[in-house]
């Protein structure tokens, strides 16, 4: 082995963000996402980093974001400082949300910093995660840890973006997520209940019901039960607001799941104000409280 060759192998034993300065193709800048349609020549691509311990930290330096697909990779306009988010704090993407061309991105890259100390490395993520011309977009969910002075991303969570009024909920296994969604709705998640990071897309519907219809996708199984708690929704008395929401409709024989014995149903509570649903898979949910017989 020649001295050049041992000077370069101990260079990069010193420099463990070389990787990441490594592109496999040349990084064409993409612009940000400006709440326009472009499909199907673009789609809208968030990211986001969450501590693995799942707790806020502030002010996290951050040189720049790459994502490689087998052929291209494309570079957003980010920030130079971000917080890192918890999974119970809902809102824009803390990285980056831009626009790209349909792609199967296959890896991330957070470029080095001059002096350490931020976010950089990179990462594979576990499946190929494919940009499709046809949806909305989709977003990378990253789950960083510390690293000597800064930080790294350690694993990754994909998921789709659904068209407006959607809100993704974020979900790390070692702590429980408490999602407050719209329409009065908490989503629970509780430790334990998957065994990798997952993003979800969920829609907190008015169908005109007494409860809202929350739609939580993907629909997976659960080792440990969520749940979902909502308010009944304020609607005017009939016949005093022109253009009013819908009402309630009149008492309706249902499925009882909390009474599995009673296969022909009970009647809805028209008195309740509130409805708490356990579950072991995601899924689509009705708050449809039932009176105990």
């Amino acid at each position: 082995m020649t001295v050049r060759r041992c000077i370069c192998l101990a260079a990069l034993a010193l420099a463990p963000a070389f990787a990441a300065q490594r592109l496999p193709h040349y990084a064409t800048r993409v612009p940000r996402f400006m709440d326009v349609d472009e499909r199907p020549k673009r789609v809208r691509v968030k990211v986001s980093a969450f501590s693995n311990l799942n707790v806020a930290e502030r002010q996290i330096r951050l040189g720049g974001l790459v994502l490689c697909s087998t052929s291209a990779c494309y570079q957003p306009e980010t920030a130079p400082y971000i917080d890192l988010r918890t999974t119970s704090t809902l809102g824009p993407a803390n990285i980056a949300d831009f626009m790209m061309p349909p792609s199967t991105i296959t890896h991330v890259y957070l470029t080095p910093i001059a002096g350490g100390a931020g976010l950089e490395g990179s990462l594979a993520l576990e499946t190929p995660f494919t940009f499709d011309k046809d949806f909305f977009g989709g977003e990378i969910m990253l789950v960083v840890a510390k690293r000597g002075n800064g930080y790294a991303p350690v694993q990754s969570a994909t998921g789709l973006i659904g068209g407006p009024p959607s809100t993704s909920v974020y979900y790390i296994p070692n702590t429980a997520t408490v999602a407050r969604l719209p329409k009065d709705v908490v989503l629970t998640l509780p430790a334990g209940a998957m065994a990798r990071p997952a993003v979800f897309n969920t829609l907190a519907h008015d169908t005109g019901n007494r409860f809202p219809m929350v739609d939580v996708y993907p629909y997976v199984d659960l080792a440990v039960p969520g749940t979902i708690d909502m308010r009944a929704i304020a609607r005017p008395p009939k016949g005093l607001t022109a253009g009013a929401p819908p009402p309630t409709p009149a008492v309706a024989m249902v499925p009882a799941p909390a009474y599995p014995a009673n296969r022909q149903g009970a009647p809805v509570d028209d008195n309740a104000t509130s409805s708490k649903t356990t579950f072991i898979k995601t899924g689509v949910f009705h708050g449809y409280p039932v009176r105990p017989r």
